[in-house]
Formats: structure tokens, sequence, C-alpha cells
């Protein structure tokens, strides 16, 4: 709300100021009779005038919230020459559709007044909206950013539709051209910047708000394949005040796959729902920490494909693992077997053990007691500390009571997760989750555990242990 707010006003007062500057100048505002010939090069100049002054209003609005003093003085320079070129080519269009139109509609009035009206109306609407088109597109450019120009394309087309309308009801009402003019253009600017900032709210695919720091409460939303999080007055998510935070901390990577935060290799670090991080996807809903700051990460459900799920593969051996030991999961294989908790069961090798209680046979085919000593310890979330013990073979984890591991999270799903051994392998299978669940930053349906592995489920993030 506070963008769109300041995009009403920055549009309104630029396009103010230029009907200040122009409506003094006779041969720019001269008002002719229906059919009279139209000075072309006068409404050229005159549409240039008022989009250079919605985009330096525009431009000045996206510095301001941003509160960076270089992107403020970019934003306006670049404003008034990407309105300037955007407002010439509108006029020029727009006046070339709404001079024949309105010459028309005017001279229904002898037949139908009703017809005469609403054709004028739509012929302002239609000439305004084709100059908007053009003033929201040249917005865009400012970011060097597709998505931005679809959002100023469809933005500046609506608010100016919206703004030439209101323009001619008004001159319908009032009839006094330099009134008229110095309300139609504030109302146009207006509803030019409304329509850009609303379709940017409306059409965004993945943003970050700042949920403690300066500029609190502020989102951006990322428009580019490449977003950088730092105190670089030109970073796209700009976190300033702060020594600990680099100049270009972190990035936001947008990949087919989702989105993706990479540190940048700062002393202070990254973290991602209190773990540090060198790089992980992002899933809608994790908290980001860099210095004093704290960044919350959104996405639309469907709007980014989410990462295939897939089997974690089996970690790289470790050369310092004594004798009797695993040298890929550090545990000790079992003497009559050879099987370890990363052993691969061979067919016909898994358990024929009787199912225990409340085991069904189905489950119990591919079942079989879960190793002593092996637990999952919470690094991150809500239970934060805590540690929680295998129990029998397998364990049920949801936020639901009676589950094996119950885990007092909202983003964690009532039946979220099982893990199990299968001859001799520990796996964690999910449930159909809502937010998923991911082993060492990838997101799986059924994958292999080791001690060392990394467990997140919703923001509960787990540590294999084994002791």
């Amino acid at each position: 709300m506070k963008r769109v707010l300041l995009n009403m006003a920055a549009g309104a007062l630029g396009a103010f100021v230029i009907w200040l500057i122009a409506e003094p100048i006779p041969w720019l505002t001269m008002d002719l009779p229906p059919g009279a010939p139209i000075n072309y090069t006068a409404q050229l100049v005159l549409g240039a005038l008022v989009g250079a002054g919605i985009g330096v209003g525009l431009g000045a609005a996206e510095g301001i919230y941003r509160g960076s003093s270089v992107q403020l003085t970019r934003n306006v320079a670049m404003g008034a020459a990407t309105g300037l070129a955007g407002g010439t080519i509108g006029i020029y269009f727009g006046q070339a559709i709404f001079g024949p139109l309105y010459s028309f509609g005017h001279g229904l009035e002898h037949t139908s007044l009703a017809a005469s009206f609403a054709v004028q109306l739509v012929a302002r609407a239609v000439g305004w909206a084709l100059m908007g088109l053009f003033m929201g597109a040249a917005q865009g450019l400012l970011t060097a950013s597709s998505q931005k120009v679809r959002n100023g394309l469809i933005g500046g087309l609506a608010g100016g539709a919206i703004g030439g309308f209101l323009f001619q009801m008004l001159w319908e009402v009032v009839r006094v051209p330099a009134f008229s003019r110095a309300i139609g253009f504030t109302t146009v600017g207006a509803a030019i910047g409304l329509g850009i900032a609303t379709a940017d709210a409306l059409l965004k695919q993945a943003w970050v708000r700042v949920m403690l720091g300066r500029n609190e409460g502020n989102e951006y939303i990322l428009t580019k394949d490449l977003s950088v999080i730092g105190r670089d007055e030109l970073a796209d998510i700009g976190l300033f005040g702060d020594r600990s935070v680099g100049l270009q901390h972190a990035f936001i990577r947008r990949t087919p796959l989702g989105y993706v935060l990479q540190d940048a290799g700062n002393s202070t670090g990254t973290k991602v729902n209190g773990v540090p991080i060198s790089e992980r996807p992002l899933s809608d809903g994790d908290v980001i920490d860099i210095g004093s700051f704290r960044l919350e990460f959104h996405e639309k459900a469907g709007r980014v494909p989410v990462a295939r799920p897939v089997d974690v593969s089996r970690p790289a051996p470790s050369p310092a693992a004594p004798p009797g030991v695993c040298p890929y999961c550090g545990s000790v294989p079992d003497p009559v077997t050879g099987a370890c908790l990363c052993s691969v069961p061979a067919a016909g090798q898994l358990s024929a053990s009787p199912p225990p209680a409340g085991v069904s046979p189905a489950t119990a085919a591919v079942a079989a007691p879960i190793r002593s000593g092996i637990r999952l310890r919470c690094v991150a979330g809500p239970c934060a500390g805590q540690s929680f013990p295998i129990p029998g073979a397998l364990a049920r984890i949801g936020r639901e009571p009676g589950q094996d591991i119950v885990v007092s999270d909202p983003t964690v799903s009532r039946h979220h997760a099982i893990i199990r051994e299968e001859g001799g392998r520990l796996t964690i299978t999910d449930e159909g989750s809502a937010n998923g669940t991911f082993v060492n930053g990838t997101r799986v349906t059924s994958s292999a555990l080791a001690p060392g592995d990394e467990v997140r489920l919703g923001t509960s993030v787990f540590r294999v242990e084994a002791s």
C-alpha cells in the first residue's frame, strides 16, 4: 500500500507541475473548435512534457521508497528521458485515434446527445490509454526487466484509460479549459502511477519483505534473474546503516527450478531460518538474517516450478574414518551382514521379522528396527535445542499429537514425513506435506539419511546424529 500511494502521489505531482509550466504558453494549450486543423507539433511537445513529468515523479518515488540517494538521482534522470520518449510516442498514436473519434462524436450532437457523449468519452479514454501504455512501458525500462516492462504496459494502459475517462467527465461538467486540464493532467498522472504499482503488486511472482531493520515493512519485488542484496546504493535490495553488511552481501538467483540464495563470502555470513548457508534454495516463508536485518522471502504458489524431488546422493568417504567404521556414514557395520546405515539392500535381503505392534505387514515388508542411537537434533525453528530419538521400526513425524515425533511448528504438516530403515538403510519419506521435506537443501520425496545430514520440515531444521 505504501508503494501504491507513493506512486499515485508522485505521478499526480509530476503531471501537475507540467500543467503549471505549460498552461501559460498559448501555443501549447490553444483550444481549437471541433474539426479545426490540429497543431500536431504542439501536441507532441505537450505529450512529451507530460510524459517527462510523470516519469520524473515515478522515478523519484522509486528512489524514495528504496531509501537510496543514488537511485533517486539516477531514476529521476532516467524517468525524465524514458517518460519524454513514452509521452511523445503515446500522444502521437493517441491523438491519431482521439482526433477522428472525437470529431465524429461531436457531429452526433445534432442527432443524439447521449451517443455524442459516449463516443467522445471513449475517444478520450482510448487516446489517454495509448499514452499511458507507452509511458508505463518506458517506466519498466528503468530496471531493465521484461517483467517490469510488462507491468508498466498493463498498468499504464489501465491507468491512462481511467484518467482519460475522468478527464472527459470533468470537462463535460466544468467546461473551463484551464481548470479541466489541471485536474485532468493530475488525474491521469495519479491513475498511471496507481496502475503501474497495482500491476506490480498483482503480477509479482516473488518478493522479499524487510521484517527488521531500516525500511522495515518495505517489499522488494524480484523481477531480475539476479537480484543483489547489500549496502551498495545500487543494490536491488538495499540494506543501509549496518556496516557489517557487505556492499554486495548476497544474491538471489532465479532459476528454472525456483529461487536460490547465495552468500557472497562476507565475514558476517548469511543465515536462512537460523542456519548459516553458502547457497540454498528458497521456499515461501523462509527467513533470511543478514547483519542486523531480517528479511522474509515469499513466492506465489505455482509461479515458479518446484525443484523435482530427487534422492540425495551417497556422501563422500571420509579419509579419517577409523578402522571398523564405514567411511561414508560413520556407523559401525553389522558384524554378520556387513550392512551399515548407507547400505543398499540386495534383492531378497529385506527383513522378514514379524511386524511390530501397530505396523502393517506392507510397511513391515520394507522396514527393520531402526538402529539405536540415531536421533534428530533440532538446530533451527520453534523446537531448536531439542533432541528426538528415533523409536521402533519406523518414526512418523508431524504436528499432530500422537505422532512419534511431534514438532510444534505451524509450517509442519499434521502428518509430514516417515523415517524408517529399509534393509539397513535409513530413509525419510515425505507424506504429501504442504511445505515439503528437504535433505541437505534439496526437496525430496524419499531419500537416504546418514549422520550429519540436515533435514528441513517447514521452518524447522534437524541434524541427523548417531551416538
